[in-house]
């Protein structure tokens, strides 16, 4: 795959027009997946591949290596995931006391927040950088060292927040585990008591 899209680099740098939206396409879609599952937030995700696509196009004439294109794509990637979640949590800060105020009294809180998938849920509790550590290596498939060029990291630094993010998910399986037993036994207690 790296000999296809070499190609493509060069026909883009060339002015190749289709060879450019191939290339827009692939860093857009690259762009999307890793931002999908660090943000957890598809509007947001969305922001960020376009942004993404705009960046890689724009920078291609720099860029050294053809064969190394998805790397710096990824490194692209992450720095627009880092940028996108400072500035949701800039906003975020400012309205917080309005939104927990308007959420709190919306009729739809508790069905909201069931209707949420576990896993979503789950990966916002892990910090940025382990969300996209685990994104890169599960979503893409990259290894320990492409990760660390990708995010500006050791390898060391790469694989202490995969496993300090994927315990982090264990744990909160397990507790969720523990919780629904409970439940389910607290529901079985109340249901003979009102049989009775």
């Amino acid at each position: 795959m790296p000999d296809v899209v070499g190609a493509q680099v060069l026909r883009a740098l060339r002015g190749e027009k289709d060879a450019d939206e191939w290339i827009a396409h692939r860093a857009y879609t690259a762009g999307l997946r890793l931002a999908t599952f660090s943000l957890s937030d598809p509007s947001l995700a969305q922001d960020v591949a376009q942004e993404v696509a705009i960046r890689v196009l724009a920078g291609l004439p720099k860029l050294r290596d053809a064969d190394r294109f998805d790397a710096w794509t990824y490194r692209i990637t992450a720095r627009e995931i880092k940028r996108a979640a400072k500035n949701r949590q800039r906003l975020e800060s400012r309205e917080g006391a309005v939104q927990a105020v308007e959420v709190a009294h919306s009729p739809s809180f508790p069905e909201s927040l069931g209707e949420r998938d576990w896993l979503t849920r789950a990966l916002a509790e892990l910090s940025e950088r382990q969300r996209l550590v685990l994104g890169l290596r599960y979503v893409f498939g990259l290894d320990d060292e492409e990760i660390g060029k990708a995010i500006g990291a050791r390898r060391g630094t790469v694989r202490s927040l995969a496993s300090r993010g994927i315990a982090n998910l264990r744990k909160r399986a397990e507790s969720e585990g523990e919780s629904r037993a409970v439940a389910a036994e607290e529901k079985t207690q109340r249901s003979r008591v009102e049989a009775i």
